[in-house]
């Protein structure tokens, strides 16, 4: 567990520093569809927002994409991130990969090493992976070769290709087909047995852990993965459908500016007790409920905000560009807004006034927006 943790520190720590990373010869493309098409391609790191992200040309340098839907058809020299619902890897990539989807399909070669955090992983025969391999998630199925170990916090694993290294996994049920053929160890922690074909080949050891308390389900690191995810995926919905709007509430928030705490502290107090009102009276019921609806649909726009709120302020105090919203403060933003609450009292602590006060914009936004 100490390798699963570190792997995701490693992760989290290149979302964080991506950002920082953006040079001039970066392409940032976002809409309803974006793509890269055969006869075009990207001299240089290509970030891709959208409902629906396309690649079938060549990127000189790393592919980073944000997106419902991302598919991977052509060639990627350097590294390759991508976040959405689902992601298909059906072109090489000269480094490494790491995606957290909902959804994984590797099928073309990885030169370097593959980081995945999703709800079902599948690395089909026609794929190769010439580094180490790290899995999170619920269901995970390898029949292409992998160069180096395999490590995963997974529910369920099916290993039915060559390892070159060992395999360390905590799960409830691993399973090894008659292609596997692990050149290292096999160390599992589960609380079932092995599944092993007669014909499956293990050149070191076969070690397990039955530890009751080692459910995948029940890992506290899940939640906090499944949050980012959510997250992202929210506010990457609110900043394709209305960038203005998301902009001008981060906007609000930042101001030297006690409006926003004002407003925060008046409604998150103030709607509750209004709602209680309406609703012990026999004529304000409806009213009441309506008040409600409105409350929580409030609170939920201020949690998303908030991400976007500690992206923007972060990017402002390492004095990069932030006139323009753009995908890269979000993701940021969702990534410290997941990690804040790990670090004892502090982080919890700033997490809560920034949430106030991103409430309190959003509260103002909508009291201007009723008022013209």
């Amino acid at each position: 567990m100490n390798y699963v943790c570190k792997q995701v520190v490693v992760a989290l720590a290149f979302l964080l520093v991506l950002p920082l990373s953006v040079s001039a010869e970066t392409v940032l493309r976002t809409g309803e569809s974006v793509s890269i098409t055969n006869d075009s391609g990207v001299v240089g790191d290509f970030y891709g927002a959208g409902n629906v992200v396309t690649v079938s040309g060549l990127i000189e340098g790393d592919f980073v994409s944000l997106s419902g839907r991302t598919t991977h058809n052509g060639q990627v020299s350097g590294d390759l991130l991508a976040a959405g619902a689902t992601v298909d890897i059906h072109g090489a990539v000269g480094d490494d990969v790491r995606i957290v989807a909902g959804e994984a399909v590797i099928a073309d070669v990885i030169s370097g090493d593959l980081v995945v955090l999703a709800g079902t992983v599948k690395i089909l025969s026609t794929a190769t992976v010439e580094g180490d391999v790290f899995i999170y998630a619920q269901d995970a199925e390898i029949t292409g070769p992998v160069g180096g170990t395999v490590f995963g916090n997974i529910r369920n694993i099916r290993i039915d290709s060559p390892v070159g290294g060992d395999v360390s996994v905590q799960t409830s049920q691993l399973v090894l087909g008659e292609n596997a053929d692990v050149s290292g160890s096999v160390t599992y922690t589960s609380a079932h047995l092995l599944e092993r074909s007669p014909n499956a080949v293990v050149s070191g050891e076969v070690l397990r852990n039955d530890s009751a308390s080692a459910d995948p389900e029940e890992s506290p690191l899940q939640k906090y993965i499944y949050a980012a995810l959510m997250l992202i995926f929210a506010t990457l919905i609110w900043y394709l459908l209305s960038r203005q709007t998301l902009h001008s509430v981060v906007q609000t928030a930042l101001e030297y500016s006690p409006r926003p705490i004002l407003y925060g502290l008046t409604a998150l107090i103030g709607l509750p007790v209004l709602a209680m009102v309406l609703i012990t009276s026999m004529l304000g019921i409806a009213v009441g409920t309506f008040v409600v609806i409105i409350y929580i649909g409030l609170l939920l726009l201020s949690v998303i905000a908030t991400a976007a709120t500690l992206g923007v302020g972060a990017f402002k105090i390492l004095n990069q560009p932030t006139k323009n919203l753009t995908v890269m403060p979000l993701l940021f933003g969702c990534i410290i807004a997941v990690a804040l609450p790990i670090i004892p009292i502090v982080g919890p602590l700033v997490l809560v006034c920034v949430f106030l006060v991103t409430f309190g914009a959003v509260v103002e936004r909508l009291v201007t927006l009723l008022r013209k």
